[in-house]
């Protein structure tokens, strides 16, 4: 589902990006059938509330049409602008380990330069409080790390140096009802 949802809101995004149009349903729809052919042999559906592709897709859908309705901030062009949709990155670490990961969206307020990188989270469970700090996640001191050292790296962008970078993430839950 959580493909699903990320398919959804990459395409979103495109369409704000690039005016390429498309359909949420096909686009889940094709994210799911991908996750499943590559599903393990003997794959069956978790539970109950899930418990087929078609509720799968029908959850789906209703937390990307929330968030896209209700949450998409990014969607106003007259506040920011998308600058990449899944941005991978890649670079050497230590002890021969590549740091590695993917922006799923990075954006640029237009009112006050800041580059935020936004990461999509679409979860069952209502995320408990605190979660989101660094103590009890690394990710986004990780992707500010390194999409930082990206932008630094591959930006065109004269100004690269003095652009300060925000991590934001959205978590979107459905098991007791759509919550942002």
């Amino acid at each position: 589902m959580g493909t699903a949802y990320h398919a959804i809101l990459e395409a979103e995004a495109t369409m704000v990006m690039t005016g390429e149009t498309y359909d949420r349903e096909e686009v889940a729809l094709r994210a799911f059938q991908a996750e499943l052919a590559d599903a393990p042999s003997g794959f069956i559906w978790r539970d109950d509330e899930t418990g087929n592709l078609e509720t799968a897709l029908e959850i789906t859908l209703a937390g990307a049409e929330n968030y896209i309705d209700e949450h998409f901030e990014w969607a106003d062009t007259t506040k920011y602008q998308i600058l990449a949709v899944e941005q991978a990155f890649t670079f050497p670490w230590i002890n021969g380990w590549d740091a590695h990961g993917t922006a799923d969206l990075i954006v640029m307020g237009l009112e006050d330069g800041w580059i935020r990188i936004a990461d999509h989270k679409f979860s069952r469970l209502k995320w408990r409080k605190g979660r989101e700090n660094a103590r009890q996640t690394p990710q986004p001191s990780w992707y500010l790390k390194w999409i930082k050292h990206h932008w630094q790296t591959n930006s065109d962008d004269p100004h690269r140096m003095e652009r300060q970078f925000l991590f934001k993430m959205d978590v979107s839950t459905w098991g007791t009802g759509l919550d942002f």
